[in-house]
């Protein structure tokens, strides 16, 4: 039986292990660079809060919100 060959198995474990460290660094630069592609598209679909703040006679009920009325 031959003896094994112990350079042969560091190096293929070095080589696993570089390999892992590359998928990682990849899927970090695409986490980074996708969320900076969507942030356009969220901001179209959700539209801004508008507040309206309505300061009336003392003893009247203020209204609060985007769709709050002028008092007549």
């Amino acid at each position: 039986m031959g003896k094994p060959n112990h350079s042969f198995e560091k190096r293929r474990r070095e080589l696993e292990k570089k390999k892992k460290q590359e998928a990682k660094r990849q899927r970090k630069l695409e986490r980074k660079n996708a969320p900076a592609a969507e942030e356009p598209d969220q901001d179209k679909s959700i539209p801004p809060f508008t507040a309206q703040v309505q300061i009336g006679t003392p003893g009247s009920v203020l209204e609060v919100g985007s769709e709050a009325q002028d008092p007549k």
